[in-house]
C-alpha cells in the first residue's frame, strides 16, 4: 500500500475500528430499538460500508446476552435482539467514554522539551 493512498488507508482504518468496536457500535444500534441481526448487519454496512459475516454479528450478540446486556426475542424465524436497562446504562457509559477517547486521540498536543524551553 502506497503511503499517498488516503483512500486506502482510510478504509483500513474502518475496518479495523468497525471489527474492534463491533460490541459498541451493537449497543448503539440497539439504542434506537430492537432489531434483528441481519438488520444490525445492514445498518453497519450502511453506516460504514463494511460487509461482515452474520457469525461476527451473532457471536458478540450472543456475548452481550451472557452479559445480560440484550435481550432475545423470537418473532417466528427471527430474532430480535434489544437491550436490557444494563445494557443502555452499559452502553450510555461506554460511549461516553469513547467519544472522550477520540478527543484525546484527535486534540492537537503540545510537545513540552526543556530543549525548547517549552
Amino acid at each position: 500500500m502506497e503511503i499517498n493512498d488516503i483512500g486506502q488507508i482510510e478504509d483500513m482504518i474502518i475496518r479495523r475500528c468497525v471489527k474492534s468496536f463491533l460490541d459498541v457500535i451493537i449497543l448503539d444500534t440497539l439504542r434506537n430499538g430492537g432489531s434483528s441481526g441481519y438488520d444490525i448487519l445492514n445498518k453497519v454496512y450502511e453506516k460504514f460500508d463494511v460487509l461482515l459475516s452474520a457469525s461476527a454479528i451473532y457471536s458478540v450478540l450472543d456475548s452481550l446476552k451472557d452479559k445480560r446486556l440484550v435481550n432475545v426475542e423470537h418473532d417466528g424465524r427471527r430474532k430480535i435482539f434489544s437491550l436490557t436497562r444494563e445494557g443502555y446504562l452499559y452502553a450510555d457509559t461506554v460511549i461516553e467514554e469513547y467519544g472522550k477517547f477520540t478527543s484525546q486521540l484527535l486534540a492537537p498536543k503540545i510537545v513540552r522539551s526543556a530543549r525548547y524551553n517549552l
